[in-house]
């Protein structure tokens, strides 16, 4: 399964993938510094989707996502 979603990065937009991944893969990808992950993180942490909502980690990422764009 993972191997079929990193092969397919390249097949769909990337807002596409990040909204169908787990957010421990979306922690991956914005560990490693892709802004559109930090946002889509951000609003995981924000949203409580798939994470415990967390208002502080969700300033953090929507900081470092500002701060790449």
């Amino acid at each position: 399964m993972i191997q079929y979603l990193i092969c397919s990065l390249d097949q769909f937009p990337k807002e596409h993938i990040f909204r169908k991944l787990n957010p421990s893969f979306k922690l991956q990808f914005a560990e490693r510094g892709d802004a559109e992950a930090q946002n889509n993180l951000a609003i995981c942490y924000e949203d409580g989707t798939g994470v415990p909502k967390d208002e502080e980690k969700a300033v953090e990422w929507y900081t470092k996502w500002i701060k790449k764009n």
